[in-house]
């Protein structure tokens, strides 16, 4: 009976597990699509659709990599978590845009930013004060959130790009 319990267990967890990773993964690959459709606005549908998502895996790191810089930043204090945050705000960007990976998308995301922080760290709050007001309507707000999530992504981008 233990041993049934037990592989019962563990065969719940392997498939959690394994659908928690293809959960992520494919997350990134629309994410990774949704980027290439906002950046490069030439692109079709199927252009976008038929990626073959090898910049899943680095836009995951990139991802991972601001959040902890971010992270760090918060840690010190809030300003150098806001300060950090508003940085590296533009690293997916990069990634999609120059195919600079890791480190170096998280720093040419400063260099844009270099001169007009206020700017950006103005535009990030107007973007997360409307998102949260939102989805802080009773019962409408989560859909509302999904609609407005890929307006603010190239309202976002736009900001990158100027």
């Amino acid at each position: 009976m233990f041993a049934g319990t037990t592989l019962g267990a563990i065969s719940v967890v392997l498939i959690l597990s394994i659908g928690l990773s293809l959960s992520v993964y494919f997350g990134y690959r629309c994410l990774s699509a949704f980027l290439h459709a906002v950046a490069y606005e030439q692109l079709t549908l199927g252009d976008v659709l038929s990626d073959d998502g090898a910049i899943a895996a680095p836009l995951i790191w990139v991802g991972l990599l601001a959040g902890f810089v971010g992270a760090g930043g918060f840690l010190l204090f809030v300003i150098p978590g806001i300060v950090f945050t508003v940085w590296f705000c533009f690293a997916q960007f990069v990634l999609v845009r120059e195919d600079l990976r890791g480190m170096d998308a998280l720093l040419k995301s400063r260099e844009y930013v270099r001169g007009k922080g206020g700017k950006v760290a103005l535009r990030l709050l107007l973007v997360w004060a409307v998102t949260l007001l939102l989805v802080a309507v009773p019962v409408a707000g989560p859909i509302l959130g999904m609609v407005f999530f890929p307006l603010a992504m190239i309202f976002h981008s736009r900001a990158a790009i100027s």
